[in-house]
């Protein structure tokens, strides 16, 4: 896509934990959940619920056929692998006689392909979610500790004063989450060569992804649990400062 692939935020907080559920274009399933709980350790779990992100639904379940009508070849899909649609078994009914040759070629009915991505997961029970991240944030320091697919890094200012976060990855070198502009309150996420890997709009709610579709799949876990990291610490700082705001507005009558 030319204007990249955009996963949308949503979040919701109960008494004792925040979730956020992170979903890509119309399909309402839930790509990532994450739950925060400040009194658990780690303070996050991400867990990944649904296929990658490469265009392809889950497979549908196997489909059950008979063998055509004594006497006819079996159509070329009747072998087909497993998991692949099959035709609709034909049902017609026969009117000639038992001993009458029948002419006319055995023709399945067509079966629709063009299915949406969300109606293919209309009879689909995607398996059970899978932790792919953790989150755990100081209290004493702005640092966030991430661990991915087993990949241990923090997220740290390069200084006091700096607004970003760098961290190490797996296979990307170093990468920072940093404002986006003066004053924004917009994310983006950059390499050591200042190319925008990701974004992050507040306002809308959503993470921009600007990869090649080659590569998300590759990185996307990685983008989830450290944007979820990002967004989770910015929402607190926010917090922070109305109630220190709340608290000079009382004293200051």
């Amino acid at each position: 896509m030319a204007d990249g692939v955009h996963l949308k935020v949503d979040s919701k907080k109960d008494k004792k934990t925040r979730t956020y559920r992170i979903t890509c274009g119309n399909n309402p399933i839930p790509m990532y959940t994450v739950e925060i709980n400040k009194k658990s350790k780690p303070h996050g779990k991400v867990i990944k619920n649904s296929v990658p992100f490469n265009g392809h639904p889950p497979p549908p379940p196997p489909m059950q056929i008979q063998p055509p009508p004594y006497g006819f070849p079996p159509p070329p899909h009747f072998n087909q692998s497993y998991n692949q649609p099959h035709p609709q078994p034909y049902s017609q009914t026969y009117n000639q006689p038992y001993n009458q040759p029948y002419n006319h070629p055995y023709h399945p009915p067509p079966q629709p392909q063009n299915q949406s991505y969300f109606q293919s997961f209309n009879n689909y029970q995607p398996p059970p979610g899978q932790i792919v991240g953790t989150v755990t944030f100081h209290e004493l320091s702005s640092k966030i500790d991430v661990s991915i697919n087993g990949f241990n890094t923090s997220m740290k200012r390069p200084d006091p004063l700096a607004s970003g976060r760098k961290f190490q990855t797996r296979n990307m070198g170093k990468l920072q989450w940093k404002e986006d502009g003066l004053f924004s309150s917009k994310q983006k996420l950059v390499d050591e060569k200042r190319n925008v890997i990701a974004k992050y709009d507040k306002d809308n709610e959503e993470i921009i992804i600007l990869l090649p579709p080659s590569q998300i799949d590759q990185h996307l876990d990685m983008i989830a649990v450290t944007g979820i990291g990002i967004i989770e610490a910015e929402r607190k700082s926010d917090s922070d400062g109305d109630a220190v705001e709340s608290i000079f507005d009382v004293i200051g009558g």
